[in-house]
């Protein structure tokens, strides 16, 4: 083995034997209050993730919904405007499944900040951390659910306009009569 790839190998164990040291004074029953502590963060992140996930599920329907009204919806015979609002509105979506992938990141660097220290457990790092990484991802979360519910306003806007709009203008008689 050459020396880099030995020193590689000696550092990766290094961490991994540095995470066994952590989870087993982690286990430990002095240590309850931080493991109930750590258990909330990761599954809030968890929640976050599956509620994201969702909302991107949520906005591939709506795209693909919003681009077959574009395709298959006689739109060139309606105004600008509504093609403008239904390109808006995907826009949005795409723009709330952007927003979703950063909360479902993958960039967790489990117990990194967490030390020992005269073997003792040093957490209060990897709280504030958390702390961080949970709020940031919160707010991404909120900013993608924001521009989903104005992607869905917009759409229904255009569907009551496509109903209601030639029923006031007479134009729907017009083409009944053609």
């Amino acid at each position: 083995m050459t020396p880099v790839v030995s020193g590689l190998a000696a550092n990766a164990s290094l961490g991994m034997d540095n995470i066994v040291d952590k989870l087993t004074l982690l286990n430990s029953p002095e240590y309850e209050a931080a493991r109930r502590t750590l258990e909330f963060f990761y599954e809030a992140l968890s929640v976050l993730d599956h509620k994201a996930e969702a909302l991107m599920v949520f906005d591939g329907i709506l795209i693909a919904a919003a681009a077959f009204v574009l395709d298959r919806g006689n739109l060139h015979r309606i105004h600008k405007w509504r093609r403008m609002l239904v390109l808006v509105a995907i826009m949005l979506a795409l723009f709330a499944a952007a927003s979703c992938l950063f909360v479902a990141r993958v960039k967790y660097s489990f117990l990194g900040d967490m030390t020992i220290v005269g073997g003792r457990l040093q957490t209060s790092e990897e709280f504030k951390a958390l702390s961080v990484v949970l709020a940031h991802r919160t707010f991404d979360y909120e900013l993608a659910w924001y521009l989903s519910v104005s992607a869905v306003c917009l759409s229904i806007l255009v569907a009551a306009s496509s109903f209601f709009i030639p029923i006031l203008t007479g134009e729907a008689e017009k083409t009944d009569r053609s």
